[in-house]
């Protein structure tokens, strides 16, 4: 501007255009302007006239736009809350041009700093700010953004008798307005985003509207990051499960398995990936189980039951569980069968049986199974039949076992 007034002075005909000149004003208030110069002739001589056009809203908004747009990118690439808080904080400052932010989380009856970037200058450390109504710290537009769950703005430091207890302290490090944004998570506010600017009446309606929409992208963020990490520790309790887990595709092509199918079964992972679920087939069940089995998965029900499988081995085991069809998004049709190996169980099953209705030693039948069986015989010949039961002991076989031994 300097240069286009020593030409006009010089008597040059010429026009200028500034797409973005800042302007001071009087009261300290930087305004963003359009601005636009033209030589004119007045009275014999040289003059100009120029043209300026208030664009400080625009300019905060797309600054914000801008911030929200950087911020999208932060949430497809962070794994941790730390590092998203961290970026924010960050891209808040240097691509907001704002003087000083920082994020804090609820303790107690306060509001502790987590993360700050910017202008600070020991700022946090000598300030309180607490969660409670009743106390002059809890006024400020963090305490009640906390509370409320509201965005909360203080629009002039000077002038907001809210900022009284930390009026001095913010003036010396130029904080002339500022703004508070509630971060909720799990339907408790988490975080307070703290934003400081070096102007009063920074945070005007359009910049809230705008910050509204960056507080939903964070807290988009969050249950994201959350959901990434339960669906993390989901995948390793499924994978160090000691339980059957396995998903199979609507034709029936096994898409996943946990380590628990691999160690029951004896395939391998890769083995089984991409292979049919009749690689479990026996030939124990009638095809009708499965014809049956498969109707009623494919009609969005739950089937209960028992499979007689094969081991890569050729070994039977018995799998006890539950098949879960599951829709996705797109109408795609997975379905999830859970189950345990319940074989052991059955052969100690097996083994009680026998110990309750033959003798081990001699594997003949016991004396109660010997006269229920009797008596089923009586009752299935009738009164018709003749029956002769003869009873034959051996003499002092009490003394020979003792003398000899059962096995002899």
């Amino acid at each position: 501007i300097k240069a286009d007034i020593s030409k006009v002075l010089k008597g040059e005909y010429f026009s200028s255009y500034y797409p973005e000149l800042v302007i001071l004003r009087k009261d300290g208030i930087k305004v963003y302007t359009i601005g636009y110069t033209k030589t004119i002739t007045y009275m014999g001589g040289y003059g100009g006239v120029a043209f300026f056009v208030d664009i400080t809203k625009e300019v905060r908004r797309k600054r914000l736009l801008d911030i929200i747009r950087e911020v999208n990118r932060t949430i497809i690439q962070v794994v941790l809350e730390e590092e998203l808080m961290e970026k924010v904080c960050r891209l808040l400052v240097e691509k907001g041009r704002l003087r000083f932010v920082w994020i804090g989380v609820p303790e107690g009856e306060r509001i502790k700093p987590l993360y700050k970037y910017g202008y600070e200058q020991g700022y946090l450390e000598n300030i309180e700010i607490s969660t409670r109504e009743d106390k002059p710290t809890g006024q400020g537009p963090t305490g009640r953004a906390f509370r409320e769950r509201m965005i909360f703005v203080n629009p002039n430091t000077l002038e907001n008798p809210a900022m009284t207890p930390w009026r001095d302290k913010m003036l010396q490090r130029g904080f002339l307005s500022s703004c508070a944004i509630p971060i909720v998570k799990n339907g408790e506010v988490a975080y307070v985003l703290n934003l400081y600017a070096e102007e009063p009446y920074f945070f005007e309606e359009e910049t809230i509207k705008v910050l509204e929409e960056l507080r939903y992208d964070l807290e988009f963020a969050l249950k994201r990051l959350e959901d990434t990490r339960k669906q993390t520790i989901l995948f390793k309790a499924l994978e160090r499960s000691y339980s059957w887990v396995l998903v199979a595709d609507e034709r029936g092509y096994i898409t996943y398995v946990n380590d628990a199918v691999c160690e029951i079964s004896g395939y391998s992972k890769d083995e089984l990936i991409g292979n049919h679920m009749d690689v479990f087939k026996s030939g124990q069940h009638m095809e009708d189980f499965y014809k049956n089995l498969w109707q009623i998965i494919t009609s969005g029900k739950e089937w209960y039951g028992m499979f007689i499988n094969r081991k890569k081995s050729g070994e039977l085991f018995y799998l006890e569980g539950v098949i879960i069809p599951v829709s996705l998004p797109g109408g795609a049709l997975r379905f999830v069968q859970i189950g345990r190996d319940i074989s052991r169980e059955l052969e100690l099953a097996r083994e009680l049986e026998r110990s309750y209705y033959y003798d081990l030693l001699t594997g003949l039948l016991t004396r109660p199974t010997f006269l229920r069986e009797g008596e089923k015989l009586i009752r299935l010949k009738g009164k018709e039949a003749l029956f002769a039961l003869v009873l034959i002991d051996f003499y002092n076989f009490t003394g020979i076992n003792s003398a000899y031994g059962v096995e002899v």
